[in-house]
């Protein structure tokens, strides 16, 4: 009798602790789906400084863009949806899936990649029939047991995915990032083992393996901010500086990602997973690095990098400011200013 009611109670308190933890995941659930729900998702209707030189820059590189290739039209198409500019994303829309449905099946990494930008500007436009599409094709795609998961731009279109389907594609999207900063590791390791000096070569090719991994690290960040996941927002964040053997994820970047890598981009995406996160240490930290590497890529006259990095910096902000949540940076707070 005394053990039926010993055991009774071992299951009473058994199922007393599984209900905690399903309310405590459904809880954190929601918490997820509200805070991503309650994101400022584009400018619309924002008039920062840099907003009319921004449209003339995706006018400029929407004029030059060969207008078959989803490829050229994808960073006009994105910047214009961040933007909020319903025109100029409607327009674009249907050459860059026309393009799409061009690439052959030997470039299913490409066109996976791509669906992830049109996925991306999609979500930034609210516009829940192509969201669902592009995520339909990007499923079928990343499923296919010939898809190469180790291929950069499989991995990259992971961690497009996982801002909008963040509990399908996280460990897909994490498991793709480590594997590409093991390459980067790997390679250093067997060129340090040689004992000889780094030839120009090499330099060139642990950079371009440095600066793959680094981009996707940024793409998992920006996926984990959108979700409120602080955990995997940190421990991705340590890993960049662990692998550069830095102190700060400012250096961590400066290191990992030149002109020619999008830095500017980079670290506006960067910005902005900081302002969602609500990063206060981090937020800060990145405006300077932001300003040169801008300063840098317009001097370079990368005009698909500029306008993909002062939207996203933009974005960041106005995200700070919806939350009512602006925080002082060196004593000021940031202004929407951009020099030309």
């Amino acid at each position: 009798m005394a053990s039926n009611l010993m055991w009774r109670s071992l299951v009473q308190f058994i199922l007393s602790l599984l209900l905690l933890t399903s309310i405590n995941t459904y809880a954190e659930q929601i918490t997820q789906i509200q805070g991503a729900a309650a994101m400022t998702k584009n400018l619309a209707g924002v008039n920062y400084d840099g907003r009319a030189y921004v449209n003339i820059l995706i006018e400029e590189v929407l004029t030059a863009a060969d207008k078959t290739s989803a490829h050229q039209l994808s960073t006009p198409f994105l910047a214009s949806a961040i933007q909020g500019n319903d025109n100029a994303y409607q327009s674009i829309l249907p050459s860059v899936w026309k393009g799409l449905n061009t690439l052959s099946e030997t470039e299913n990494p490409k066109k996976a990649w791509l669906l992830g930008r049109v996925l991306a500007a999609a979500d930034a436009m609210s516009d829940q029939r192509n969201v669902k599409r592009a995520t339909a094709e990007l499923k079928t795609l990343l499923e296919n047991v010939n898809t190469p998961q180790d291929n950069p731009f499989i991995i990259y279109a992971w961690g497009y995915l996982a801002s909008t389907e963040y509990s399908y594609a996280k460990d897909k999207m994490l498991a793709g990032m480590n594997l590409l900063y093991q390459q980067y590791i790997d390679k250093k390791n067997e060129l340090v083992a040689t004992g000889k000096e780094l030839s120009d070569d090499d330099k060139r090719t642990l950079q371009d393996l440095l600066s793959t991994a680094t981009w996707s690290a940024v793409m998992n960040v920006q996926a984990a901010a959108n979700t409120s996941d602080q955990g995997t927002y940190q421990s991705i964040l340590e890993k960049m500086k662990t692998v550069t053997a830095q102190t700060s994820v400012t250096n961590a970047l400066s290191t990992s990602l030149t002109i020619g890598d999008a830095s500017a981009w980079a670290i506006g995406i960067m910005r902005l997973a900081a302002a969602t996160m609500k990063d206060i240490n981090l937020y800060p930290e990145l405006i300077e690095p932001f300003n040169k590497a801008l300063a840098d890529t317009k001097e370079a006259k990368i005009n698909a990098a500029v306008m993909l990095a002062i939207v996203n910096a933009e974005l960041g902000k106005e995200r700070l400011i919806a939350k009512s949540e602006l925080q002082k940076t060196n004593g000021q707070i940031p202004q929407r200013k951009f020099s030309r």
